[in-house]
């Protein structure tokens, strides 16, 4: 991800590392801080449908 960061700010910024540097690691942050917040956000839905699957195949049987 941290490769496709600085990819994207090569072809986004003029021939200059400074500069895709300084698009790149934004753009990485911004990336780490989705992932954070998507833990918080899918985790309590993934939770309550393993306690309703489960709960299904115990009395299935």
């Amino acid at each position: 991800i941290l490769v496709g960061a600085f990819v994207v700010g090569m072809l986004l910024t003029p021939p200059d590392v400074f500069s895709q540097t300084l698009l790149a690691i934004p753009m990485y942050c911004l990336f780490e801080v989705g992932v954070f917040f998507s833990r918080f956000y899918v985790g309590k839905g993934r939770r309550s449908d393993d306690e309703d699957d489960t709960s299904d195949k115990t009395t299935e049987e």
